[in-house]
């Protein structure tokens, strides 16, 4: 609106042109420039200036309206000032999930990105945190801002991973955004996942001999190659080969499941030993490996020796008295207990008082 402070018996004409402020012609308004002619005793006009609207999120801006080279008038206040309110939501910040190609990746980043271009700067806060992976083992705790300039729609943020050689499941780092400006947060937490490059265990178990037939049980260890994070898993179960299971045999026939702990690399398992008396040959029996999780086997058996504690039996020849002359003598040779193995003596006679 342009007035005169007085009303005037003769036409007054003044010209005016817009010039630019934060505003910009052609982008946020219509450059207009003209005279206006006031008629007798007229005190107000009216220039229509049109606004052109956008869909980015702004600050309010200006721009100026000037009159100049008035005609039975003079200027009083030359330059208005016109500000365009913006009428555009604020952009949503989000921010993405990531997963690495390996441990060895280095710095890894997440996105965050505003839903639309906006002429504001606009800040927000991160800081990560920790998930199934632990900061100073798994990857390299950070925190900061992140400025989005005029126009500038995508800003990344990068995460250092920690290589190891422990076989683990793939693990999780959250990142949080808090505090934004000129903007709100739609989607405020990324996640980032380590995949994990290292080989699982192998899984081996030891031969032993036993120190006697004593009724113990025999200790044998079972090992893995290196630690791991994840519990492993391998069942077991004894079987024949030369020795025999049972009540009456050389060891009690036994299997269960062998559980390492995340970081344990040896187990121990127990398979009883059965006493008897009989001299025997050394037996042996086998632990046999299967089904392993979070391992693979490269030793499935074990070979357990039952050493033979029964000394040799003694051989006794006996007496033969009261034979009659013209009789067959039969002479009873004798063990003094039995034994499991083929036994063999040679013999002879010699004179005593008779002779051959």
């Amino acid at each position: 609106v342009v007035t005169l402070n007085n009303a005037s018996a003769l036409s007054v004409t003044v010209n005016y042109a817009t010039s630019d402020g934060t505003a910009i012609a052609g982008n946020d308004y219509t450059f207009d420039n003209g005279t206006l002619t006031f008629a007798p005793t007229v005190t107000s006009m009216t220039i229509p200036i049109t606004v052109l609207p956008d869909t980015i999120d702004e600050e309010n801006e200006t721009f100026s309206l000037n009159l100049s080279s008035p005609t039975n008038a003079i200027l009083g206040t030359a330059s208005g000032t016109v500000t365009i309110t913006d009428d555009d939501s604020a952009p949503t910040i989000s921010i993405s999930d990531n997963t690495t190609i390996n441990e060895a990746s280095g710095a890894t980043p997440l996105t965050v990105t505003l839903s639309a271009a906006s002429e504001r700067v606009i800040t927000v806060n991160y800081t990560t945190a920790n998930g199934t992976a632990n900061s100073g083992t798994d990857y390299v705790a950070t925190n900061g801002t992140l400025t989005f300039n005029a126009n500038v729609t995508s800003q990344t943020i990068p995460i250092s991973i920690l290589q190891d050689a422990l076989d683990e499941p793939n693990e999780t780092i959250s990142v949080n955004l808090s505090g934004p400006t000129n903007a709100t947060i739609l989607d405020g937490n990324g996640v980032l996942t380590i995949t994990d490059d290292d080989n699982a265990p192998s899984i081996t178990i030891d031969d032993v001999t036993t120190n006697n037939e004593a009724s113990i049980s025999q200790p044998v260890s079972i090992h893995l190659s290196a630690p791991s994070a994840q519990i492993v898993t391998v069942d077991w179960a004894t079987q024949d080969a030369t020795a025999v299971a049972g009540a009456t045999g050389d060891y009690v026939s036994s299997s269960n499941t062998a559980t390492f702990a995340a970081g344990e690399t040896t187990k121990q398992i127990n398979v009883p030993i059965l006493d008897d008396s009989l001299d025997e040959a050394n037996e042996t029996f086998e632990i046999r490996l299967s089904n392993a999780t979070n391992a693979s086997i490269s030793d499935n058996t074990s070979i357990v020796t039952i050493t033979d504690d029964e000394g040799l039996p003694s051989l006794s020849v006996q007496n033969l008295t009261h034979l009659t002359e013209n009789n067959q003598a039969a002479v009873v040779v004798t063990l003094n207990n039995a034994s499991a193995l083929s036994v063999t003596v040679n013999y002879a006679t010699s004179d005593g008082t008779a002779i051959a």
